[in-house]
């Protein structure tokens, strides 16, 4: 069954807003340009024929399959996505991969088809739908890297669409080599993790067993044995082979550093290398330089000073190292050990300082981006 023209362009405008929610500034060239020109237009022409053609015809097939509502608004966010994700990089000069990618086999079909069908599937199920533009730079980077052989993507589909999106936080942070190193913290005395902390673990952990994350530290041969992920520690934890080039084909390294997601996880990868330990120390960029993503910093009650209209905390310049207008967030400790933010008085000075002030004492950290 084929879908008329009309069902195409209502298919792909239907999918458009979430496209552009999800995308941020991650679009590239941008879903809207995709979809901009006049009707009938259905991808702008930004691709060029062979591709538009490809594209369409893709969304005329998921127009017709059942799909439910939200599964049918996804199909339509994800094959912009991919388009996007793709426009960018012939615009950036990359040429499409010159192998048998583009050859037709017996039942009449590419390796691109199936990659571009695999693509859309996968975002279709994707109920957090916050993967959705990292999947499509994946896939849109199989269109170009023809060192993936074409035996070798299912394995890559695979590992990739298992990442939920916990575990594309811990791939970003342990990408950027922001990473956490406790101090015997075999000797400390046990501290009760909160269960976010657990859960950040476990996925850790889940990363070391996919081998996309391997255990060890810079000066060791081999790699340290986690028999479960109470074991994990953050400060010696890399990319494997594999995880760097999830790492890289997925763009990881773009996720917005205010994420809230990517700042819990980040604290939570502190809190677990350090958890049985006063000293922690943190490593960032590549080893040597200062962390690129947010600063977070853990304070109990006994941390906040006394002054005449109650208590403060203050966060030197030369320590959170985000200029002298940074964007402050304040976050305490719920019965349950989660972190929700708490509304304070957030004051910077002219050096740079942030001050924080509160009339009550708590328990939680301070972020400054």
């Amino acid at each position: 069954m084929t879908a008329e023209p009309e069902n195409v362009e209502g298919f792909l405008r239907n999918g458009l807003a979430l496209a552009s929610k999800v995308s941020g500034g991650m679009a590239g060239a941008g879903v809207g340009l995709i979809m901009g020109g006049p009707p009938g237009a259905l991808l702008g022409g930004a691709l060029g024929p062979f591709l538009e053609h490809q594209f369409t015809r893709l969304a005329g097939e998921f127009v017709t399959r059942r799909l439910g509502d939200r599964q049918r608004v996804r199909a339509g966010a994800g094959t912009l996505l991919l388009a996007s994700a793709i426009e960018e990089e012939l615009a950036a000069g990359r040429s499409l991969r010159d192998d048998d990618f583009l050859d037709e086999d017996e039942l009449g079909r590419r390796p691109i088809d199936e990659v571009a069908e695999q693509a859309i599937l996968s975002m279709v199920d994707s109920v957090d739908e916050r993967r959705l533009p990292y999947l499509s730079k994946f896939y849109a980077s199989l269109y170009f890297d023809r060192d993936i052989s074409r035996s070798s993507i299912p394995t890559l589909v695979n590992v990739v669409n298992s990442l939920n999106f916990r575990a594309m936080c811990i791939l970003n942070i342990v990408g950027r080599r922001l990473v956490y190193t406790g101090h015997e913290r075999a000797t400390g005395e046990p501290v009760v993790w909160p269960v976010t902390d657990h859960i950040v673990a476990k996925e850790a952990f889940g990363l070391i067993n996919s081998s996309v994350v391997v255990s060890k530290s810079d000066d060791q041969s081999h790699h340290a044995t986690i028999l479960g992920y109470l074991d994990i520690e953050p400060g010696i934890l890399q990319l494997s082979s594999i995880g760097r080039i999830i790492f890289d084909k997925m763009g990881l390294a773009d996720m917005p550093a205010n994420s809230p997601d990517l700042l819990e996880t980040q604290f939570s990868l502190q809190n677990i290398a350090s958890s049985a330990s006063e000293e922690w120390s943190i490593d960032g960029g590549t080893f040597g330089e200062e962390p690129s993503g947010p600063y977070s910093r853990a304070f109990a009650e006994d941390d906040w000073g006394e002054i005449d209209t109650g208590y403060n905390i203050a966060v030197p310049a030369d320590e959170h190292k985000k200029g002298p207008s940074p964007v402050v967030q304040i976050q305490g400790v719920s019965d349950n050990g989660s972190f929700e933010e708490v509304m304070t008085d957030v004051q910077t000075r002219e050096d740079g300082t942030v001050v924080v002030s509160t009339a009550n004492r708590f328990r939680g950290r301070v972020i400054v981006a």
